[in-house]
Order: structure tokens, then sequence, then C-alpha cells
């Protein structure tokens, strides 16, 4: 079970679907509603470079579709049919439920 890292609270006690998983490895999560400014602005600025990131792997493909490049990058990211199967990845809803924290600070 996670924990949150503010509050203590479980991962269920959040008005979002669904907490922001610690980056570090512990079983710690973060609601966003129990964020600070400061701290809801760093996990938005985290994201943006995740982003950019996945986009860079991308484009690195687009510009060198070979087996291993493309090996690579599903080695990072998955594959189709294990992300197909696996959790919906929604990236603009994590960063919107963001937003809607900082208008609210």
């Amino acid at each position: 079970m996670y924990e949150c890292e503010e509050c203590q609270g479980e991962e269920g006690n959040s008005k979002y679907d669904f907490p922001i998983i610690d980056q570090t490895g512990k079983q710690k999560i973060l609601h966003l509603e129990c964020c600070s400014k400061e701290n809801l602005l760093k996990l938005l600025h985290r994201r943006v470079e995740t982003e950019l990131m996945f986009y860079n792997d991308v484009k690195e493909l687009v510009n060198n579709p070979t087996f291993n490049v493309i090996l690579k990058f599903e080695q990072k990211y998955g594959t189709f049919d294990e992300v197909k199967n696996g959790i919906q990845i929604d990236r603009f809803k994590e960063v919107l439920a963001m937003l809607d924290q900082i208008k609210n600070k």
C-alpha cells in the first residue's frame, strides 16, 4: 500500500483518480491537493522533462529506424502489446490535474 508523503493518507484519499507516484523508488505517493504550489511546479517541470525525453527518443527513432534503435525504444517504453494490455497512460490528465491545483493555491 502506498502512503502520501505529505499527509500520510492512503493512495485512495484524493479527489483525483490517480496519485503522483514518487520517483525515488520508495512506496510513497503525493496527493496533488496536499502539495504546495512550489512542489506542484517541480512535479510539472519533471513531467515536461520526461515528455521532452520521450519525444526526443521518438525523433531519434524516426531519423534512424533501425532494429537496434526500435529495440532500445521498446525496452525503455514498452512494446505495443505491453502498453495495450497494461495500464493506460494519460499524460495530459496528470498535467491538467497539477494545473488545477496550482490555480487553486
